[in-house]
């Protein structure tokens, strides 16, 4: 912690990389500002990767009923309850190193001004997104899950204060998870509030967050220049960016038989991306067997070959029912268009995710 900080929030990405986000005191403006501000800084071991500012206008904090001390209702010594939900809401799922002197402001209109209240301690409390909530309450709960095993691996049960340090996230949150995972039997709780993890907790851990397919999405798709060019600028940086590793066959080397391994990838990996250009019959195939298995399929298509003239669908009948994106070959010597593409790419696989997760046993 640096000497200017207020409060600190622990903080991991979809990668588990470790972060800690420091918040500095309200900073009160020269005379005749409009605004006193809040500084966050976030800090990956001791390197600052990126900042953004937190404004709140005179005009609004004029407005908050007679506060005689607007920084007494902000928080106390060591938290403020207002500030870390706007944070929270505003880094969820954000790339941290992007976050380069962004500022939220507070004015009388403003979307963060309109979701504040004040709590039952009289400090001002920000009403956060509750979808943003659930979403870390279930990673909450997989890091407390993994943190558990590789600890029973060396050291064995350990006290739940151990475990929240370890996971290094919203404490609130890995208490919460703690809670659940006790309740579902993946955790028990020994005397002296010791916890270790139950038969099911160690067979969930092992065959569905450790396994090797656990963070894989698969590419189906044939082997021409223009896909590999989407493979390269599209496809595998819209799903690192989400903390995968996108599999294409084509592109590595097969332990067994190629047709082996592209069944066990398809039936084992997260979900499967699927271009469908050059209408090729293995890629069709290939895509019936994942129908076939139950997978999450997000469906591509060049654009000349997926519609016609006037329009009109013209892929496979049984594949019309679905939903397409769609590229253009003059794209691919556009940088700023293949970004918006794979924003697209990115947007649609995140929202799968999120249909997974919600049918997950934690």
């Amino acid at each position: 912690m640096t000497s200017s900080s207020w409060f600190i929030l622990p903080y991991r990405d979809y990668s588990f990389r470790k972060y800690r986000i420091e918040i500095s005191k309200l900073i009160k403006s020269p005379r005749g500002a409009q605004f006193d501000e809040i500084s966050v800084r976030v800090y990956e071991e001791d390197n600052c990767i990126s900042s953004f500012r937190i404004k709140f206008t005179h005009e609004w904090i004029n407005n908050i009923n007679e506060l005689n001390d607007f920084e007494q209702f902000l928080g106390n010594e060591s938290y403020s309850p207002l500030v870390a939900g706007v944070v929270q809401d505003y880094i969820h799922a954000r790339k941290l190193e992007e976050l380069n002197e962004e500022t939220i402001c507070f004015h009388a209109s403003s979307e963060y001004s309109n979701r504040v209240f004040r709590n039952e301690n009289g400090m001002l409390n920000y009403d956060r997104d509750p979808v943003k909530i659930a979403e870390e309450n279930r990673f909450a709960r997989e890091l407390v899950l993994r943190e558990l095993y590789f600890i029973h691996s060396g050291r064995g049960p350990s006290h739940s204060n151990y475990i929240i340090g370890k996971c290094n996230y919203y404490s609130q949150a890995v208490r919460n998870a703690i809670d659940v995972l006790k309740s579902r039997k993946f955790i028990l709780d020994d005397m002296g509030n010791t916890l270790k993890l139950s038969y099911e907790g160690f067979a969930f851990v092992e065959d569905k967050l450790l396994s090797p397919f656990s963070d894989k999405i698969f590419l189906i798709a044939a082997c021409y220049d223009d896909i590999y060019h989407l493979y390269r600028k599209v496809y595998k940086p819209a799903v690192t960016d989400l903390g995968y590793d996108l599999v294409f066959q084509e592109r590595s080397e097969p332990k067994n038989s190629i047709h082996d391994e592209i069944w066990e990838n398809i039936e084992n990996c997260k979900l499967i991306i699927c271009d469908l250009t050059h209408k090729r019959p293995n890629c069709f195939i290939e895509y019936g067997y994942a129908l076939a298995k139950g997978k999450q399929i997000i469906l591509c298509v060049e654009e000349s070959e997926g519609k016609s003239k006037n329009r009109l669908m013209k892929v496979p009948f049984d594949t019309q029912t679905q939903k397409y994106s769609f590229w253009r070959k003059e794209w691919l010597n556009d940088n700023d268009l293949l970004n918006k593409f794979r924003n697209e790419i990115r947007n649609r696989v995140e929202m799968k995710l999120k249909i997974l997760d919600s049918r997950s046993e934690i």
